[in-house]
């Protein structure tokens, strides 16, 4: 499956620069999404499929969505 992020878009931040070079990669990589509300966490391997920024209205943070194509098995711990 998929997991879609809504984030606060920083653009030429460090964590741009990782998401785009990540996806121009094409690579699988181990990811971790942390729940606060449970304490669970869920570690996947994934790969970008899509990166982008989105609206913001003015004096808001720019927005942007990043979506990550789940490429195995999900491990909750």
């Amino acid at each position: 499956g998929e997991i879609a992020f809504d984030i606060n878009w920083v653009p030429d931040s460090a964590t741009d620069t990782f998401i785009e070079a990540w996806r121009a990669s094409g690579e699988t990589r181990s990811t971790r999404v942390a729940y606060a509300s449970t304490g669970a966490v869920d570690t996947f391997p994934s790969f970008v499929k899509g990166y982008e920024a989105g609206a913001s209205a003015p004096g808001e943070p720019l927005a942007g969505t990043l979506t990550l194509r789940v490429a195995g098995a999900v491990i909750r711990s």
